[in-house]
């Protein structure tokens, strides 16, 4: 007998399929999936996979030579999106369900991810339909190791940007003073300070809103549940 399940998919995402023990894996080359089994009742698992760490020392030595490069690029593009908490997936889907194979078969799953929405200030759950309609169990899955990638790529930018900016204000307060210009130098010492100041201000704000997001995530987490 034969099991063919079709996946429609949000871009870029992948999905693991599990029937009967045998796993296999969907994404943008492969959107339809077949199951060779015996004729009989099987377990059907779709899972997104929740997102592992993205801190690496190799990632940090790349960040540290390219810094300065990177930074100018993030000035130029305005890369330093505030929201990015918007952009996380706090939650992945996992559904399960059982088919009674007895011939061939096939299935479709349409899924969305989980996604925030201000008027709720919150994150909606993950999504799905499915074709023929079967019994299913959902049990979405906390992913807050996306949060935390999505705040260390904010705080990488707002760091670049910053170094930018400081290279720029050191480097025209040093000719201010090389030229005698004193005033010019302070001035150039007094943004770089205002600046500072500013970033590390920003910075605890930032943690403050990733202690909220958390908070939200928590919330919606106990209330879905």
């Amino acid at each position: 007998m034969r099991l063919t399940i079709h996946i429609h998919a949000p871009e870029g995402e992948s999905l693991l399929v599990t029937v009967g023990g045998q796993t296999q894996r969907c994404d943008k080359e492969h959107r339809s999936l077949q199951f060779n089994l015996l004729a009989g009742t099987y377990p059907v698992e779709f899972r997104q996979e929740t997102e592992g760490p993205s801190f690496h020392i190799a990632k940090l030595l790349a960040f540290l030579i390219f810094m300065v490069p990177w930074g100018i690029l993030n000035v130029l593009l305005m890369n330093v999106d505030t929201g990015w908490w918007k952009n996380c997936k706090t939650f992945c889907l996992k559904v399960e369900t059982a088919i009674d194979l007895q011939q061939d078969e096939e299935l479709s799953f349409r899924f969305v991810n989980a996604k925030y929405e201000e008027s709720r200030r919150g994150w909606r759950m993950p999504e799905y339909q499915m074709e023929p309609p079967l019994p299913v169990r959902e049990t979405p899955q906390p992913n807050p190791i996306s949060l935390t990638n999505g705040y260390l790529s904010f705080f990488a930018r707002m760091v670049s940007v910053y170094s930018v900016l400081a290279l720029l204000m050191g480097t025209l307060s040093y000719y201010a003073f090389s030229s005698g210009i004193m005033w010019g130098g302070i001035l150039c010492l007094g943004i770089f300070g205002g600046l500072q100041w500013s970033s590390g201000r920003g910075g605890c704000l930032s943690l403050s809103k990733a202690a909220e997001i958390a908070a939200r995530v928590l919330h919606t987490t106990v209330f879905s549940g």
